[in-house]
Protein backbone atom coordinates (compact mmCIF):
# COMPACT_ATOMS: atom_id res chain seq x y z
CA UNK A 1 0.00 0.00 0.00
CA UNK A 2 2.78 2.39 0.88
CA UNK A 3 3.91 2.20 -2.74
CA UNK A 4 0.14 3.83 -3.93
CA UNK A 5 0.67 6.67 -1.36
CA UNK A 6 4.20 7.27 -2.71
CA UNK A 7 3.01 7.42 -6.14
CA UNK A 8 0.12 10.12 -5.76
CA UNK A 9 2.78 12.49 -7.75
CA UNK A 10 2.14 10.68 -10.67
CA UNK A 11 -1.23 9.98 -9.90
CA UNK A 12 -2.19 13.42 -9.68
CA UNK A 13 -0.57 14.79 -13.10
CA UNK A 14 -2.65 11.87 -14.67
CA UNK A 15 -5.78 13.11 -12.56
CA UNK A 16 -5.05 16.95 -13.74
CA UNK A 17 -3.97 16.10 -17.47
CA UNK A 18 -7.29 13.77 -17.52
CA UNK A 19 -9.07 16.86 -16.29
CA UNK A 20 -8.07 19.69 -18.57
CA UNK A 21 -8.57 17.38 -21.71
CA UNK A 22 -11.76 16.38 -20.95
CA UNK A 23 -12.47 20.04 -20.16
CA UNK A 24 -11.35 21.39 -23.17
CA UNK A 25 -12.79 18.49 -25.20
CA UNK A 26 -16.41 19.58 -23.41
CA UNK A 27 -15.63 23.57 -23.88
CA UNK A 28 -14.68 23.14 -27.67
CA UNK A 29 -17.86 20.48 -28.45
CA UNK A 30 -20.31 23.06 -27.05
CA UNK A 31 -21.47 26.26 -29.15
CA UNK A 32 -21.53 29.67 -27.54
CA UNK A 33 -25.01 29.48 -26.30
CA UNK A 34 -24.44 26.15 -24.53
CA UNK A 35 -20.94 26.85 -22.61
CA UNK A 36 -20.66 26.84 -18.95
CA UNK A 37 -20.58 30.61 -17.53
CA UNK A 38 -16.60 30.63 -16.61
CA UNK A 39 -17.44 31.99 -12.98
CA UNK A 40 -19.72 28.55 -12.20
CA UNK A 41 -16.64 26.70 -13.59
CA UNK A 42 -14.13 28.48 -11.48
CA UNK A 43 -16.43 28.50 -8.31
CA UNK A 44 -16.89 23.58 -8.91
CA UNK A 45 -13.04 24.05 -9.48
CA UNK A 46 -12.75 26.26 -6.07
CA UNK A 47 -15.20 23.51 -4.39
CA UNK A 48 -13.15 20.55 -5.88
CA UNK A 49 -9.60 21.57 -4.91
CA UNK A 50 -11.16 22.07 -1.20
CA UNK A 51 -12.89 18.88 -1.33
CA UNK A 52 -9.32 17.00 -2.29
CA UNK A 53 -6.95 18.48 -0.32
CA UNK A 54 -9.71 18.23 2.48
CA UNK A 55 -11.17 15.32 1.79
CA UNK A 56 -8.02 13.76 0.39
CA UNK A 57 -6.31 14.46 3.45
CA UNK A 58 -9.16 12.59 5.72
CA UNK A 59 -8.68 9.42 3.06
CA UNK A 60 -4.87 9.68 3.68
CA UNK A 61 -5.44 9.42 7.47
CA UNK A 62 -8.14 6.64 7.13
CA UNK A 63 -5.32 5.02 5.14
CA UNK A 64 -2.72 4.99 7.13
CA UNK A 65 -4.80 4.27 10.44
CA UNK A 66 -5.56 0.90 8.58
CA UNK A 67 -2.06 0.33 7.80
CA UNK A 68 -1.38 0.53 11.70
CA UNK A 69 -4.20 -2.04 12.29
CA UNK A 70 -1.61 -4.51 9.40
CA UNK A 71 -4.91 -5.02 7.75
CA UNK A 72 -3.48 -4.76 4.34
CA UNK A 73 -1.97 -7.76 2.28
CA UNK A 74 -0.02 -8.01 -0.66
CA UNK A 75 -1.95 -9.27 -3.81
CA UNK A 76 -0.08 -11.68 -6.13
CA UNK A 77 -2.85 -11.33 -9.01
CA UNK A 78 -2.14 -10.87 -12.36
CA UNK A 79 -2.25 -7.11 -12.80
CA UNK A 80 -5.16 -7.13 -15.71
CA UNK A 81 -6.91 -9.52 -13.64
CA UNK A 82 -7.02 -7.55 -10.38
CA UNK A 83 -8.16 -4.11 -12.05
CA UNK A 84 -11.05 -5.78 -13.91
CA UNK A 85 -12.28 -7.76 -10.55
CA UNK A 86 -11.44 -4.67 -8.26
CA UNK A 87 -13.50 -2.53 -10.61
CA UNK A 88 -16.32 -5.20 -10.24
CA UNK A 89 -16.57 -5.28 -6.64
CA UNK A 90 -16.26 -1.94 -6.19
CA UNK A 91 -19.06 -0.83 -8.89
CA UNK A 92 -21.22 -3.22 -6.76
CA UNK A 93 -20.69 -1.88 -3.86
CA UNK A 94 -20.36 1.69 -4.67
CA UNK A 95 -24.26 0.96 -6.89
CA UNK A 96 -25.96 0.08 -3.30
CA UNK A 97 -24.20 2.91 -1.33
CA UNK A 98 -25.26 5.28 -4.24
CA UNK A 99 -28.32 4.11 -3.43
CA UNK A 100 -28.37 4.75 0.62
CA UNK A 101 -27.07 8.07 -0.64
CA UNK A 102 -30.54 9.07 -2.09
CA UNK A 103 -32.76 7.33 0.97
CA UNK A 104 -30.56 7.85 3.87
CA UNK A 105 -31.00 11.45 4.75
CA UNK A 106 -27.40 11.31 6.73
CA UNK A 107 -25.38 10.39 3.36
CA UNK A 108 -28.26 12.90 1.43
CA UNK A 109 -26.68 15.94 3.46
CA UNK A 110 -23.08 14.33 2.22
CA UNK A 111 -23.86 14.03 -2.04
CA UNK A 112 -27.15 16.51 -1.32
CA UNK A 113 -24.09 19.21 -3.00
CA UNK A 114 -22.88 17.31 -5.83
CA UNK A 115 -26.24 17.06 -7.17
CA UNK A 116 -27.54 20.99 -6.84
CA UNK A 117 -25.29 21.90 -9.95
CA UNK A 118 -28.12 23.03 -12.15
CA UNK A 119 -25.71 22.41 -15.58
CA UNK A 120 -24.01 19.41 -14.72
CA UNK A 121 -20.39 19.47 -16.54
CA UNK A 122 -16.56 17.82 -15.90
CA UNK A 123 -16.32 20.30 -13.64
CA UNK A 124 -19.22 18.98 -11.34
CA UNK A 125 -17.04 15.75 -10.93
CA UNK A 126 -15.51 16.89 -7.47
CA UNK A 127 -17.84 19.53 -6.63
CA UNK A 128 -18.47 17.40 -3.24
CA UNK A 129 -19.18 17.90 0.14
CA UNK A 130 -15.53 17.27 2.31
CA UNK A 131 -17.20 14.50 3.73
CA UNK A 132 -17.62 12.34 1.04
CA UNK A 133 -14.29 11.01 0.06
CA UNK A 134 -13.49 9.83 3.41
CA UNK A 135 -16.57 7.56 4.16
CA UNK A 136 -16.36 6.45 0.47
CA UNK A 137 -12.96 5.07 1.84
CA UNK A 138 -14.22 3.25 4.25
CA UNK A 139 -17.48 2.10 2.37
CA UNK A 140 -16.57 1.82 -0.98
CA UNK A 141 -13.02 1.30 -1.36
CA UNK A 142 -11.90 -0.39 1.51
CA UNK A 143 -13.64 -3.48 1.29
CA UNK A 144 -12.06 -4.71 -2.54
CA UNK A 145 -8.63 -3.77 -1.23
CA UNK A 146 -8.94 -5.81 2.08
CA UNK A 147 -10.71 -8.80 -0.28
CA UNK A 148 -7.79 -8.68 -3.35
CA UNK A 149 -5.12 -7.36 -1.06
CA UNK A 150 -2.41 -4.75 -2.34
CA UNK A 151 -1.63 -4.72 -5.91
CA UNK A 152 0.48 -0.79 -6.07
CA UNK A 153 -0.31 -0.96 -10.18
CA UNK A 154 -3.56 -2.54 -10.21
CA UNK A 155 -4.42 0.34 -7.74
CA UNK A 156 -3.06 2.69 -9.34
CA UNK A 157 -4.40 1.82 -12.65
CA UNK A 158 -8.04 0.85 -11.38
CA UNK A 159 -8.00 4.65 -9.78
CA UNK A 160 -7.10 6.24 -13.19
CA UNK A 161 -10.05 4.08 -14.95
CA UNK A 162 -12.02 5.35 -12.34
CA UNK A 163 -10.96 9.34 -12.66
CA UNK A 164 -11.92 8.88 -16.22
CA UNK A 165 -15.21 7.19 -16.30
CA UNK A 166 -15.86 10.34 -13.44
CA UNK A 167 -14.76 12.92 -16.10
CA UNK A 168 -16.25 11.56 -18.85
CA UNK A 169 -20.01 10.74 -17.52
CA UNK A 170 -20.24 13.99 -15.89
CA UNK A 171 -18.74 16.35 -18.74
CA UNK A 172 -21.04 18.51 -21.38
CA UNK A 173 -20.49 15.90 -24.64
CA UNK A 174 -23.53 14.33 -25.93
CA UNK A 175 -22.14 11.61 -27.11
CA UNK A 176 -24.04 7.73 -26.95
CA UNK A 177 -22.40 4.51 -26.23
CA UNK A 178 -24.28 3.00 -28.80
CA UNK A 179 -24.24 -0.93 -28.59
CA UNK A 180 -22.22 -0.33 -25.17
CA UNK A 181 -24.67 1.43 -23.66
CA UNK A 182 -25.55 -0.92 -21.19
CA UNK A 183 -22.27 -2.24 -20.42
CA UNK A 184 -19.92 1.28 -19.84
CA UNK A 185 -20.83 4.62 -18.14
CA UNK A 186 -21.34 7.44 -20.73
CA UNK A 187 -22.37 11.32 -20.25
CA UNK A 188 -26.18 10.64 -21.48
CA UNK A 189 -26.14 7.76 -18.63
CA UNK A 190 -24.95 9.46 -16.09
CA UNK A 191 -27.07 12.74 -17.13
CA UNK A 192 -30.39 11.36 -16.53
CA UNK A 193 -29.25 10.40 -12.72
CA UNK A 194 -28.57 14.05 -12.36
CA UNK A 195 -32.28 14.84 -13.87
CA UNK A 196 -34.70 16.88 -12.04
CA UNK A 197 -37.43 14.47 -13.66
CA UNK A 198 -39.73 12.49 -11.54
CA UNK A 199 -39.52 9.74 -13.47
CA UNK A 200 -35.67 9.63 -13.32
CA UNK A 201 -35.74 10.00 -9.71
CA UNK A 202 -33.22 6.92 -8.36
CA UNK A 203 -32.18 5.71 -11.71
CA UNK A 204 -28.69 4.40 -12.67
CA UNK A 205 -26.87 4.22 -9.83
CA UNK A 206 -23.59 2.96 -11.51
CA UNK A 207 -20.23 4.37 -11.57
CA UNK A 208 -18.73 1.75 -14.65
CA UNK A 209 -20.88 -0.65 -15.81
CA UNK A 210 -24.96 0.24 -16.51
CA UNK A 211 -26.05 -3.87 -15.88
CA UNK A 212 -25.64 -3.45 -12.45
CA UNK A 213 -28.45 -0.92 -12.73
CA UNK A 214 -29.88 -3.50 -15.67
CA UNK A 215 -30.37 -6.27 -12.61
CA UNK A 216 -31.74 -4.28 -9.86
CA UNK A 217 -34.10 -2.45 -11.97
CA UNK A 218 -32.60 1.13 -11.34
CA UNK A 219 -31.81 1.68 -15.20
CA UNK A 220 -33.25 4.12 -17.74
CA UNK A 221 -32.16 4.31 -21.16
CA UNK A 222 -29.53 7.36 -21.88
CA UNK A 223 -31.11 10.30 -23.68
CA UNK A 224 -29.86 13.14 -25.36
CA UNK A 225 -28.22 15.90 -23.05
CA UNK A 226 -30.71 18.75 -24.10
CA UNK A 227 -33.57 16.43 -23.00
CA UNK A 228 -32.54 16.28 -19.63
CA UNK A 229 -32.89 19.25 -16.71
CA UNK A 230 -29.95 18.65 -14.26
CA UNK A 231 -30.26 19.68 -10.25
CA UNK A 232 -32.26 19.58 -7.15
CA UNK A 233 -35.78 20.68 -7.67
CA UNK A 234 -35.55 22.74 -4.05
CA UNK A 235 -32.35 24.50 -4.89
CA UNK A 236 -33.17 26.85 -7.57
CA UNK A 237 -30.98 29.58 -5.74
CA UNK A 238 -27.26 30.27 -5.40
CA UNK A 239 -27.53 30.20 -1.43
CA UNK A 240 -29.60 26.50 -1.72
CA UNK A 241 -26.83 25.42 -4.38
CA UNK A 242 -24.37 26.10 -2.28
CA UNK A 243 -25.31 25.44 1.49
CA UNK A 244 -25.12 21.59 1.57
CA UNK A 245 -21.26 22.21 0.70
CA UNK A 246 -21.27 22.57 4.35
CA UNK A 247 -23.51 20.36 5.83
CA UNK A 248 -23.59 19.19 8.58
CA UNK A 249 -22.50 22.64 10.24
CA UNK A 250 -25.88 24.07 8.43
CA UNK A 251 -27.35 21.54 10.59
CA UNK A 252 -26.28 24.10 13.53
CA UNK A 253 -28.23 27.15 12.16
CA UNK A 254 -32.15 27.81 13.39
CA UNK A 255 -34.18 25.00 13.77
CA UNK A 256 -35.97 24.08 10.60
CA UNK A 257 -33.32 25.28 8.15
CA UNK A 258 -30.19 23.06 6.85
CA UNK A 259 -32.64 20.41 6.72
CA UNK A 260 -31.72 17.93 3.81
CA UNK A 261 -34.41 16.08 1.56
CA UNK A 262 -33.83 12.46 0.84
CA UNK A 263 -33.59 12.61 -3.08
CA UNK A 264 -32.89 14.69 -5.89
CA UNK A 265 -36.15 15.74 -6.56
CA UNK A 266 -36.68 17.47 -3.19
Amino acid sequence: MIEFILDQKTLLLVVLGVYLSVSLVEILSNPPSEQIPIGDRLLNVGAGILFLLVGGYLAWLAIIKVMQFGLYRRSSMDPFLYVLVFVLIQDFIYYFYHRFQHNWSFLWGIHKFHHTDSDVNVTTSHRTNLLEQPVQFFVVSLPPTLLLGVHPSGLLWATYIGLFFLYLSHSKLDIGMGLFSPVFVGPRYHRVHHSQHPQHLNKNFAQFFPFIDLAFGTYVKPLPLGKVKTGVMDCSTFRDQWTPLFWPLTLLRKPGQGRVTRGPSG
